[in-house]
């Protein structure tokens, strides 16, 4: 945020902050990916059962890129479900009718974010519900 407004207090083009910004995002994604790797190694060396995960450098490297590639693929295979979906009500609703095409875009969302959360790290989400 502070440098989307230097770039914007100094004039800088809006192409670079939208660079900016999709580097910035980029750069929470792999943390996020990174942080779920160590927590998994640190969970193991804390020695409780069902708790954690080994990796050696193949596996770690094959898990990170199946978590930032495949999250990835289903949000784009979520995005074009919902723009399929908001063109068709789009021709079928009213302009009064626009909370449907919200309440769809919401909806589709929290669907995206469940299904990553789940199919992608369930020894997590089973340790946290536990």
């Amino acid at each position: 945020m502070a440098v989307s407004a230097l770039l914007e207090e100094v004039g800088a083009p809006p192409r670079l902050k939208t660079h900016v910004s999709g580097e910035s995002l980029l750069n929470d994604g792999s943390a996020i990916v990174f942080f779920s790797i160590f927590s998994a190694m640190f969970l193991l060396e804390l020695g409780v059962d069902g708790v954690g995960e080994d990796f050696n450098g193949g596996s770690g490297t094959a898990k990170f890129f199946r978590m930032s590639c495949g999250g990835a693929a289903i949000g784009l295979f979520f995005g074009l479900g919902l723009l399929i979906l908001l063109y068709f009500l789009n021709r079928q609703l009213s302009r009064e009718e626009n909370v449907v095409q919200v309440a769809a875009s919401i909806t589709i969302a929290y669907l995206c974010y469940y299904t990553v959360r789940i199919h992608w790290s369930p020894r997590l989400l089973c340790s946290v519900v536990t």
